[in-house]
Order: C-alpha cells, then sequence, then structure tokens
C-alpha cells in the first residue's frame, strides 16, 4: 500500500510542477493565464504533495513597462523645448548639445517617474498549498497502509496472548 502512496504522491508533485512550468511559460509569452492558475489550484487543493509558488514575472515586468508608460507620459511635452534652452550654447558642438539634451529630458523623466506607483510584485506571486491529507490514490493508499499495520499489530497483540494464555494454563 506504501507503494502505491509513494508513487501518487511523486506523480502529484510532477503534475504539479509541469502545469507550474506550463502557466510560467505562458506567461512570458505573454498569454493570459488566469484559466490555467485556477486548474493548479483546484489540482493542488485536492490532492496530496502538489503545494506550489508560482512568481508571474512576465506579467510583473509588463505591469512595471505599463507604469514607466504612464510616468513618462505624464511628463509636460515642452520638456524638449526647455531642454534646447537649456543646452543651447554657442560655439556648442551638435553632439555635445544632442547629449546635453538627451541627459536633460532623461533626468525630467526619471524625476518625473520617482512618484509614479510601481506595481508590487506580490500582487504576481501566488502560493497554493495542499491539504495533509485527501482522497485521492496517495491519501487512501496511506490510510489502508495505516489502516493494515493496526489491523496486524491487534491480530499480533491477540496471537500473542492467546498463546501466553496456553502456555499457561498447559503449565498447571
Amino acid at each position: 500500500m506504501f507503494g502505491v502512496a509513494i508513487l501518487g504522491l511523486r506523480h502529484n508533485d510532477m503534475t504539479s510542477q509541469d502545469m507550474k512550468a506550463r502557466i510560467i511559460k505562458r506567461d512570458l509569452a505573454g498569454k493570459n493565464v488566469e484559466q490555467e492558475r485556477e486548474e493548479l489550484k483546484r489540482f493542488v487543493y485536492n490532492h496530496m504533495n502538489a503545494s506550489r509558488r508560482i512568481e508571474l514575472q512576465g506579467a510583473y515586468e509588463r505591469a512595471r513597462a505599463r507604469a514607466r508608460v504612464e510616468a513618462d507620459n505624464s511628463v509636460d511635452g515642452s520638456v524638449y523645448d526647455q531642454a534646447q534652452a537649456a543646452c543651447d550654447r554657442e560655439g556648442q558642438r551638435t553632439r555635445e548639445n544632442a547629449n546635453c539634451v538627451q541627459n536633460y529630458i532623461q533626468q525630467r523623466l526619471d524625476d518625473s517617474s520617482a512618484g509614479v506607483d510601481m506595481p508590487d510584485k506580490g500582487n504576481f506571486v501566488y502560493e497554493y498549498r495542499s491539504p495533509i491529507w485527501t482522497t485521492d490514490i496517495p491519501g487512501v493508499a496511506i490510510a489502508l497502509g495505516i489502516l493494515s499495520l493496526l489491523t496486524g499489530s491487534v491480530l499480533y497483540v491477540k496471537h500473542s496472548i492467546q498463546n501466553l494464555v496456553r502456555k499457561k494454563n498447559g503449565s498447571r
């Protein structure tokens, strides 16, 4: 019985690992993974030894990029004009002027995005915990194995007591 339980527990672990890998692959490809996450959640909650932690790195990076774009769009459109005015010096070569303008704009973008709410990474981490015991094949095999051990122990003790009683009664 315990062999069946061990094989079943290993199968549950491998299945949940495969489900996690598919979710991560789809997430990194930019696809919606809600349905797959729900399937993994149901699987984990109904099977022993299937706990998983998933970090949706792709979704997190996309949310960060959206926050950056929002920050960039919030910068006043006159920043370029301000940069040109600040960097326009007589005798300055075009390349130096261009670098100055680029640095000026980047500094303003960095300043404006400092107040932007970046997404919380914790919102992209999901943790699913398996119950200690379930009625799946490994759970039933463990229960039957324990029941068999208990039954065997009780029968052994009963048989030992009967032998002691027989010896005691026969030795008088």
